[in-house]
This record gives structure tokens, sequence and C-alpha cells, in this order.
């Protein structure tokens, strides 16, 4: 698969990063998509985990010399903080045939060969948040040593 260099410019280039994980929130991140090319490129995003990412927009056309902005979101989901995880992203491409227009894009895909077909993996990275509860037990700790401290010069 994937025979010819992905023409996609795509930043970042290697890494989606979702910040404040583990969250009871949704965390979005942005990937950008730019043709430099002469030509319509057709794009489609998968991602190794579908049920907890949701991509917008997951396919579409770009024209020559345009860029595109997709918003991935990591639904809450139970992170465990011990645990390693592998989410990857699939961006893949393929020049525009004839008259590429959105309502064809799926039957597009099923039909092209996979060598002509362009394919760049991102992984996902999460960063951890910093837990209130931990700040305000350190801010606690501060405080009451201070407090002992206080004391002691008394």
């Amino acid at each position: 698969m994937a025979k010819f260099k992905q023409i996609l410019q795509i930043e970042p280039a290697t890494e989606l990063t979702f910040h404040a994980v583990p969250s009871d929130k949704n965390v979005t991140a942005k990937l950008k998509l730019m043709n430099p090319s002469q030509e319509s490129i057709c794009f489609k995003i998968m991602v190794t985990a579908p049920m907890v990412y949701t991509i917008k927009p997951n396919k579409g056309i770009i024209p020559p010399n345009q860029s595109t902005e997709i918003l991935v979101t990591l639904h809450s989901f139970k992170y465990g903080e011990n645990q390693t995880y592998k989410h990857k992203l699939m961006v893949r491409s393929m020049f525009a045939r004839g008259e590429a227009l959105e309502d064809h894009m799926d039957q597009m895909w099923k039909e092209i060969s996979p060598d002509a077909v362009m394919g760049t993996k991102l992984d996902c990275r999460f960063i951890q948040a910093e837990r209130k509860e931990t700040l305000m037990v350190s801010i606690n700790t501060i405080l009451y040593t201070l407090h002992l401290q206080k004391i002691m010069e008394n």
C-alpha cells in the first residue's frame, strides 16, 4: 500500500497531541492538511480507535494550493495512567480523478488501486492534566509547613 510519497503537507507531521488528559470533557486537537500541488487531492482520515475519536471532516477534497483544518476530538474515556495507548491516525490521499465530487468520494475510495493511495501515520499522544486535588494537597502541605516553621521560630 501507499507506493507514492504523501503529497499533502501535514501539520503536525508525526504526532497529534491532546492536552488535559484525563478529562471528563472532550479534548480537541487540530490537524492541518495543505495541498501544494497543481491538482485537487482527495483525503480520508482513519483512526485505530474510532469509538474514542470524532474527526471533522474525516474526508474531503483540497483544491490546488489550498489547505483545510481538521478537528480531531478525543472523547472522555477511562484513562489508565499506567496503561500505554497506541492510538494512530492515518491520513490517506489520492489525486482527484475526473469530476471528484464529494458525493462520489466513497465510491472513488472503493475503486482506487491501493498502489495509487498515499498514506501518512500519526501517533496520538496524551499530555496529562495537572490534577486539582494534587495541587490543593501540595498547597495545603506548603501552608502547613510554613505555619509549623512560624510556630517553631516563636
